[in-house]
C-alpha cells in the first residue's frame, strides 16, 4: 500500500499535507495575502490520462508546437486546479485573487482568524504568504550625441552579435516574452517592433456588454448578476473599492440602463466595507429590488428602490450561496450550511422564518431556487460525489420532496410557468465536465436532456437566458467564454461558439425588449502602455520599453537591437514607483500569471528582471525549490521555454529570485572593459566555483531608447540590460537551430563563453561569444548578408495540385520591399508592395498574417486569371538595398 501511495505521489503529483501547514508569517497581520497550495487536482490514477488528453486538445497550438519541437513536457502540472478546492477556501473566508496550475495553488486575501480553519481542510497542503518582489535598482544618463552613427555597435561587437547580423541572423520567427512594466511606442527605434500579443496583468477588471465596456477598470470582480425590472436593466457585481487590490476589500456595485443598454449610469456603491468582502450575489424583485450576498460574517440583503430601503443580516457565519426568487410580495431565499439546505422567506421588513428543507450525508452545494407561483423548486448538488438533486414543495407547504437528477453540479435554471430550462456541469466523466441542458414541461417531474459542450478540465460559471423561442447558454473555462444558442425553445442548438477573447470571466446573460444580452468581466487589457499626459509618472512603462529596445529596437544605421526580427509577447506584470531609480513592487502571483500566459502563447524565450532577496532567507531558501516564482520558472523551462533572468544589482553579493532556479539562465553584469560590474549579484561559494550567475553581459552601460522621446537615447545601468542582451542572443541561436532545447542553448552559451575552462561564482562561465555559440554545431539555414530570395517552393508549381507557391526572402537591413512577377517574354503578371518598412530578418512564414510572412503567389495574374504553363521570373526589389531574381516553373 505504501509503495502504491508513493508511486501515485511521484507520478500524479499528490502531496501529503504538511504537519505544520501554515507559515508563521501568515499570523503577523490581521489580514494577509497568501498562497493556498492543494494536495492534488481531484483526479485519480484511473482518469489522469483522460484529463491530460483534454489539456492537450485545448492547448494553444503555438505552445504545443514549441513543446514538441524542444522536448517540453505536458504533464500533471498543466491540468487546471480543482475548482471545488478553490471555492471551499472561499466558503471559509478567502478572497480569491489568482490561480496557478503549475503551483497547484491559488492566492487569496485571508483574515488571520480564518487561517486555521482553512488549513484544516484535508486537501490543503500548505499556506504561505505571497512575496512582494522588487526589480533591481537601475540608473541612467543621457547619451549626448543622438546623431552618432551606430550607437549600439560597441555593445553588439563585444559579444560577436554583429557577426551573426552580417550573416542575416536577426532572430526571425522567434517569440520572446517580456515580463516587465509594459511597452511605450513613441520612439522611432520601436516603430516596427513586432508585438504579436500583449496583456496588462495589473490593470483591473472591467464589465462588458457584448463588445462595449460599461464600467471603468477597477480591481478584481468576483460576481456578476443581472435583473430586469420593467424597462430598466440592472447590473450588480462585487468588486474592489479601490483600483488596485492593496487591501482585502470587495463591495457591491450597481449600475443600470433605462434605454435598452445603450447608456449605463455611473456606478453606485451599495456596501461600504473595510477588511470585508462580498461574493455569492443573487438578485430578484420588481419595483423594489432585493440584493442578497454573502460576506465574511454571513448572508445579508439590501432592499433597494432608487435608494437603500433596508439592509440586514439573515444568518451568521458559516452559511453560503444564497439563491432567491420572488412570489407575489414574498421573497424566498435558499442557502446552505454544510449538509443542510435552508429556506427562508420575508420582505423588506426582514427574514425570520428559516427552516431546513433538506439534508444529506454529504455537503450541500450551490442551491438554485425557482417558482411557478404555486410551487418552489430548488436544485443543488452534493460534494464530493457530485449528485444533482431537485427538491420541490408547495409555496404554502412545509414538505419538500427530493428527486435525483443525475451526476453533476452548479445548476442554473430559468422557468416560464411550468417549463424549466436547466443547465449544469455534467460530472458523469469526472474529472472532466461537460455543459448539460435539460427541459421540463411539468415543473421538474420529468426532464429531457442533452450535452452542449465537449469535455473541459474545469468549467466555471454557467448562465442561461430565454427570449421568445431563443435560448442561449454561456459558460467560462480557463479565461475563455463559450456559448450555444437554440431558436426552438431548447429542442436543438447551434454549434458551439466563443467570444474569441482571453481573460474573460463571469458570463452573465440578460435580455432587453429586442433579445438576449451577454455580459462578462474582462481581466486586464491588451494595452500595456498606460501613459496619459498629466497622469502620475508611475504608470510610465519605462523599464519594459528600454529592455524591449535592447532586444528588438531598430533604427537603420543608428540603433540596432540584438534580435530586431523577433516577435514579442509583452506581459505587463510590474508597476513602477513614482520616481527613479525605478523599483517596482509586485506580488509574485501576478508575475506567475504572466509567465503562464507567455508559455501558453508559444513564447520560446522569456526575459525577466524580477528580483527579490529580503523575503526569503539567504542563502538557505535560495535553492530554486522554495519560492513560487522559482518553481514556476522551472516549470516553464520543463515545457521548453528559455527563461532569462537578471542576477540583481546589490552592493552585497546576492542573487535574486527566481535567478536561483536551476532551469533559469541567470545573467550577471560587466562593464565595457569586461570587468565585473561592482553591483552584479551572485551566489558566493567557498571554492568560488560557478553557481549563479552562469553568464554575464553588459550592464554598465548599454545604450537604451529613451521611452519618453522620439529619437534620443540613454546609458542604462543594471543587470536587467545584461539579461535582455542574453535573451536576444538566445533568439539568434534558436533562429539558426530551431530544434535546440533549453539544455542545448545553455550548453552552446556556456561552453563557448570566455571563462568556459575556469568558471567562477561571480562571473559564471564569463561573457558569451554569440558567433562561437551559433557555430558549435552546423546550421541548416542559409547564412550570409544581403537582400535575396531563399529557395522557392513548391517548384515546379503545379496548378492542378498546389494552391500557393511560397517565395521566402531575407533582408539584412530595413527596406521598403516590392515583389514583381514577369512572364518569360517580359509581361508584368503581378506586383505586390509590403506595407511600411520591413525590418531585417528572414521572411519564411506561410501564414499571410505573420509579420515574417513569405511572399505568396496563387498562380493568377492581376485580373485574377490563371497563368499559362511556363517559366516566370520573380523579382525582389528593395529600393536601394539591391534586387534578386527567382525562377518559378508553372505547370498544369
Amino acid at each position: 500500500m505504501i509503495k502504491i501511495l508513493f508511486l501515485f505521489c511521484a507520478v500524479y503529483g499528490y502531496r501529503t499535507p504538511l504537519l505544520n501547514k501554515v507559515d508563521p508569517r501568515c499570523y503577523e497581520n490581521d489580514f494577509v495575502r497568501v498562497w493556498v497550495y492543494f494536495t492534488d487536482k481531484g483526479i485519480s490514477t484511473d482518469n489522469y490520462h483522460k484529463a491530460l488528453q483534454t489539456v492537450k486538445e485545448k492547448m494553444n497550438k503555438l505552445s504545443l508546437e514549441r513543446r514538441k519541437l524542444r522536448g517540453g513536457v505536458i504533464d500533471y502540472d498543466d491540468i487546471p486546479l480543482n475548482e471545488e478546492y478553490v471555492e471551499a477556501v472561499e466558503e471559509l473566508g478567502g478572497l480569491r485573487l489568482r490561480k496557478s496550475k503549475w503551483l497547484n495553488a491559488a492566492s487569496y486575501w485571508i483574515a488571520k482568524d480564518d487561517i486555521d480553519e482553512i488549513a484544516a481542510l484535508d486537501f490543503v497542503y500548505k499556506i504561505t504568504p505571497v512575496a512582494y518582489f522588487k526589480s533591481p535598482v537601475e540608473n541612467e544618463t543621457a547619451v549626448l550625441d543622438t546623431e552618432l552613427f551606430g550607437l549600439t555597435y560597441k555593445q553588439l561587437q563585444m559579444f560577436n552579435i554583429d557577426s551573426l547580423h552580417n550573416r542575416g541572423i536577426f532572430g526571425s520567427n522567434i517569440k520572446i516574452g517580456i515580463l516587465d512594466t509594459g511597452l511605450r511606442r513613441v520612439h522611432t527605434a520601436l516603430d516596427n517592433v513586432r508585438v504579436i500579443a500583449e496583456h496588462d496583468f495589473i490593470d483591473g477588471d472591467q464589465i462588458y456588454m457584448g463588445d462595449t465596456p460599461i464600467t471603468e477598470r477597477s480591481g478584481i470582480c468576483s460576481d456578476l448578476a443581472f435583473l430586469k425590472t420593467g424597462s430598466r436593466l440592472n447590473l450588480f457585481f462585487s468588486g474592489d473599492t479601490i483600483k488596485y487590490s492593496v487591501y482585502p476589500v470587495r463591495d457591491i456595485f450597481y449600475t443600470y440602463s433605462t434605454d435598452e443598454g445603450n447608456q449605463w449610469q455611473p456606478l453606485i456603491k451599495l456596501t461600504d466595507n473595510f477588511n470585508n468582502w462580498v461574493n455569492a450575489i443573487d438578485v430578484c424583485g420588481n419595483d423594489t429590488m432585493f440584493i442578497f450576498y454573502r460576506d465574511r460574517y454571513g448572508i445579508k440583503y439590501i432592499a433597494y428602490h432608487d435608494t437603500v430601503i433596508a439592509s440586514a443580516s439573515i444568518t451568521g457565519q458559516g452559511y453560503w450561496q444564497p439563491s432567491v426568487v420572488q412570489v407575489n410580495d414574498t421573497v424566498y431565499i435558499t442557502y446552505q450550511q454544510k449538509n443542510y439546505l435552508y429556506l427562508n422567506k420575508g420582505n423588506a421588513g426582514g427574514f425570520i422564518q428559516e427552516r431546513i428543507i433538506d439534508s444529506c450525508q454529504s455537503s450541500v452545494k450551490e442551491p438554485k431556487i425557482l417558482s411557478n407561483n404555486s410551487e418552489l423548486a430548488v436544485f443543488y448538488h452534493t460534494y464530493p460525489e457530485d449528485t444533482l438533486y431537485l427538491v420541490k414543495g408547495a409555496v404554502s407547504d412545509s414538505i419538500f420532496i427530493r428527486t435525483p437528477i443525475g451526476n453533476g453540479e452548479s445548476a442554473e435554471a430559468i422557468n416560464t410557468g411550468d417549463t424549466i430550462f436547466l443547465v449544469w456541469k455534467d460530472a458523469t466523466d469526472v474529472p472532466l465536465f461537460k455543459v448539460a441542458f435539460a427541459r421540463s414541461t411539468d415543473f421538474g417531474d420529468s426532464f429531457t436532456d442533452t450535452i452542449l459542450s465537449d469535455a473541459f478540465n474545469s468549467i466555471e460559471k454557467i448562465s442561461i437566458e430565454k427570449f421568445n423561442s431563443t435560448i442561449t447558454v454561456m459558460w467560462s473555462s480557463a479565461g475563455k467564454i463559450y456559448f450555444r444558442t437554440s431558436f426552438d425553445d431548447g429542442i436543438t442548438f447551434s454549434s458551439i461558439d466563443s467570444l474569441n477573447q482571453e481573460f474573460v470571466y463571469l458570463p452573465t446573460l440578460g435580455s432587453n425588449s429586442s433579445g438576449i444580452l451577454n455580459f462578462y468581466c474582462s481581466r486586464g487589457d491588451s494595452i500595456t502602455d498606460d501613459y496619459t499626459p498629466g497622469e502620475k509618472d508611475y504608470w510610465f512603462p519605462h523599464h519594459g520599453t528600454k529592455m524591449l529596445g535592447i532586444i528588438g529596437g531598430y533604427s537603420r544605421n543608428n540603433y540596432i537591437g540584438v534580435a530586431p526580427a523577433a516577435q514579442f509577447l509583452v506581459a505587463k506584470t510590474e508597476k513602477p514607483d513614482t520616481s527613479p531609480p525605478y523599483e517596482y513592487p509586485i506580488e509574485e502571483d501576478t508575475w506567475i500569471s504572466g509567465l503562464e500566459w507567455l508559455e501558453s502563447r508559444g513564447a520560446d524565450i522569456v526575459n525577466s528582471s524580477l528580483g527579490y532577496t529580503e523575503w526569503y532567507s539567504w542563502p538557505d531558501e535560495f535553492n530554486g525549490r522554495t519560492s513560487p516564482a522559482s518553481i514556476a520558472a522551472s516549470q516553464a523551462a520543463k515545457r521548453g521555454v528559455i527563461i532569462v533572468n537578471s542576477s540583481g544589482n546589490f552592493s552585497v553579493p546576492r542573487i535574486v529570485i527566481p535567478g536561483d532556479a536551476e532551469g533559469v539562465i541567470t545573467v550577471g553584469g560587466i562593464d565595457t572593459l569586461f570587468n565585473r560590474w561592482q553591483y552584479s549579484g551572485y551566489f558566493p561559494t567557498s571554492d568560488h566555483t560557478v553557481h549563479k550567475p552562469e553568464i554575464v553581459s553588459l550592464s554598465d552601460a548599454p545604450i537604451v531608447v529613451n521611452p519618453d522621446s522620439v529619437n534620443s537615447y540613454l546609458y542604462s545601468s543594471g543587470t536587467s540590460g545584461a539579461a535582455a542582451m542574453i535573451s536576444g542572443i538566445c533568439a539568434l541561436l534558436l533562429e539558426g537551430h530551431p530544434q535546440w532545447n533549453v539544455d542545448s542553448i545553455r550548453y552552446a552559451l556556456f561552453s563557448t563563453a570566455s571563462y568556459a575552462e575556469a568558471p567562477n561564482d561571480s562571473m559564471g562561465y564569463g561573457w558569451p561569444d554569440a558567433l562561437a555559440a551559433f557555430d558549435i554545431s552546423p546550421s541548416t539555414y542559409h547564412a550570409e548578408g544581403g537582400a535575396f530570395f531563399l529557395t522557392p517552393y513548391p517548384n515546379p508549381f503545379l496548378l492542378t495540385r498546389h494552391q500557393t507557391v511560397y517565395l521566402p526572402f531575407q533582408l539584412d537591413m530595413s527596406h521598403i520591399v516590392e515583389f514583381r512577377i514577369y512572364s518569360i517574354n517580359g509581361r508584368l503578371i503581378k506586383k505586390e508592395s509590403r506595407e511600411g518598412t520591413l525590418l531585417p530578418g528572414r521572411y519564411t512564414d506561410e501564414d499571410p498574417t505573420s509579420p515574417n510572412a513569405a511572399f505568396m503567389w496563387d498562380g493568377t495574374d492581376q485580373d485574377g486569371k490563371e497563368v499559362a504553363s511556363g517559366l516566370y521570373y520573380c523579382i525582389l526589389i528593395t529600393h536601394g538595398g539591391g534586387n534578386d531574381i527567382a525562377k518559378i516553373a508553372v505547370m498544369r
